[in-house]
């Protein structure tokens, strides 16, 4: 499984990023307009509410009975989710970098969706958040909102195994 290490292989602030291009810019190869200095910002005021579990202990208790109340499956499963997730974040940021708005998007959407299946609900609604700015190009706080998204993921990470 990847290392805690290798979740900032593609460290947002130390590659070069699209916010450096200005709006006179011709339109990029993917047809994404540029991103210019007032569409992006470096800190986000987002926060997922304390409403939200690390893991939804009754959503896998589900999945453990619906296998038959196999915890070693259910604990298989979230190990994959774990692998998925991990490279579903880091393409996130190879598409910010490539000004890919449908990268994103779709990669969100995909670990939103398994978020939420499997009971990580504060991933899915950090998640869910990233989502529904990259479907319309909104890169505005992106780089702190991964980040945020990576935390999140590391307390997932660390939550699951201690079921």
């Amino acid at each position: 499984f990847p290392s805690h290490d290798t979740l900032s292989v593609v460290p947002v602030s130390e590659s070069p990023a699209p916010h450096t291009t200005v709006a006179s810019e011709p339109v990029a190869p993917n047809n994404n307009p540029p991103l210019s200095e007032s569409n992006v910002s470096q800190i986000s005021d987002f926060k997922v509410s304390d409403n939200y579990e690390v893991i939804d202990t009754a959503i896998v208790k589900q999945l453990a009975d619906s296998v038959g109340g196999d915890m070693s499956f259910v604990m298989t499963i979230l190990e994959g989710f774990e692998e998925e997730a991990h490279e579903q974040i880091n393409l996130a940021i190879e598409g910010y970098h490539e000004n890919n708005c449908k990268k994103i998007q779709g990669e969100l959407h995909t670990l939103k969706g398994n978020a939420g299946t499997l009971g990580a609900m504060r991933l899915h609604e950090i998640t869910k958040h990233i989502e529904v700015k990259a479907k319309v190009c909104d890169f505005t706080y992106f780089e702190s909102e991964i980040k945020l998204l990576q935390a999140e993921f590391e307390r997932f990470k660390e939550a699951y195994r201690k079921l």
